[in-house]
């Protein structure tokens, strides 16, 4: 049994996500549109005209101006083309006040793309940031951080030689990451014992997006942390090994999910609802702009078994998609707390060197159209949750389950 982290996982070749931190908060947040993935190869360009007010050149000559004077004079000399591009292009997006337009430079983008595919290169452990050190919150089962025996608690202090204290965490995640067949030393402090190092050897990491248990016999518990490239796969055969195992409930566990794959949740609700409207798109917000779209079947189902949906302040976007429609439609009561309330949709574009721009081209509606942006779920039955409550244990899973016996025949 692991915990769900939205941490950073160190070691990625190209990282969770998590875990990656794509919005304030820890949680992924968003929300992909068109076929269920990125629009490679997109490009930006200069707007063009529009015959009215002052011309594009214009407006920009400011920010031309100012580039040249920092090259020609600032003390600090020479200065980093791709930081200045960075810093311009983030702050061109946030100017808009939209939290979830954005722009991911090329490693934040590739640690995008690793998560939502589950797999990747590197040693395979949960990190956060605490009091400018690395620590280690888990390694994961079976990696190879886990066989060279680093544990939850240990601290990272230097990667080869090198102390990292105090260091960014994108340079240190540098230095850690590798590929497969590629080593690393990590010096680390446990406790109140000597610094000592430890040599990992890197290798291909692969993080399940769907994890099944059966529990008290009948109970199909199915816990997902992302909706990325291998969840609707996984669900299936998570699905399929419950109807083996003469499951006559599921409990669904969206906490701390913050999202993904429009489709992916579109195809999730395929698996439990036959037919009908998953969400609404709305790109304008203005009444009778709405467009739904359905739910995407499958070839496995189980639209019969009762359900119970567990969600947090960290189930948000295509999380709340799933739980939202689930409610909607009468088919699963909802355990736990209320949702994060993520209601936009972005469209991802990757450009040129590998960055990637994500713009907000729409709000979503629940079937019954309700607007969940910035209000969230609120559960049928509230249950707050604590330390304790890890995947199929604590409070909230209790009474997720007492709720799943109520529902059982």
């Amino acid at each position: 049994m692991t915990i769900k982290f939205n941490r950073w996982i160190l070691g990625l070749a190209a990282t969770l996500a998590l875990l990656l931190f794509f919005v304030a908060g820890g949680v992924v947040g968003y929300m992909y549109a068109g076929d269920g993935g990125p629009n490679a190869g997109a490009t930006a360009s200069l707007p063009v005209d529009s015959g009215s007010g002052p011309s594009k050149e214009e407006v920009w000559k400011p920010f031309w101006e100012t580039y040249e004077l920092v090259h020609k004079e600032f003390y600090g000399r020479p200065v980093d083309e791709k930081k200045l591009m960075n810093a311009a292009t983030q702050g061109m997006v946030s100017s808009l006040g939209d939290p979830y337009t954005s722009y991911l430079p090329p490693a934040e983008h590739a640690r995008a793309q690793e998560e939502l595919r589950g797999r990747f290169e590197g040693i395979g452990v949960y990190v956060d940031v605490k009091n400018k050190q690395f620590l280690i919150v888990a390694p994961i089962e079976d990696s190879p951080a886990a066989k060279a025996g680093l544990k939850s608690g240990d601290v990272i202090t230097a990667v080869n030689g090198e102390k990292i204290t105090g260091l960014d965490q994108q340079v240190v995640i540098g230095k850690i990451r590798g590929p497969k067949g590629t080593s690393v030393m990590l010096t680390i402090k446990r406790g109140n014992q000597p610094l000592f190092d430890v040599k990992v050897m890197r290798d291909e990491i692969r993080v399940a997006q769907v994890k099944y248990t059966l529990i008290q016999n009948d109970i199909a518990y199915i816990d997902v942390n992302i909706f990325g490239d291998q969840t609707t796969l996984e669900l299936d055969n998570a699905l399929r090994q419950a109807k083996q195992d003469g499951a006559k409930g599921v409990v669904l566990d969206l906490r701390d999910n913050g999202g993904g794959w429009v489709n992916a949740a579109r195809e999730m609700l395929g698996r439990f609802l036959d037919g009908g409207v998953a969400m609404y798109e709305d790109p304008t917000r203005e009444a009778g702009s709405e467009k739904a779209l359905e739910v995407i079947k499958g070839d496995v189902s189980a639209y019969d078994l009762p359900m119970v949906v567990l969600v947090n302040k960290g189930s948000a976007s295509a999380s709340e998609i799933v739980a939202g429609a689930l409610v909607a439609r009468g088919r699963a009561t909802l355990v736990g707390e209320r949702t994060f309330g993520k209601g936009s949709e972005q469209l991802v574009h990757t450009l040129s060197g590998g960055s990637s721009a994500h713009i907000t081209i729409a709000h979503w509606l629940t079937p019954d159209k309700v607007d969940i942006h910035g209000k969230g779920l609120k559960p049928k039955v509230i249950v707050q949750g604590g330390a304790e409550d890890v995947e199929g244990q604590g409070p909230q899973f209790n009474r997720a389950v007492q709720e799943l016996r109520k529902l059982i025949k």
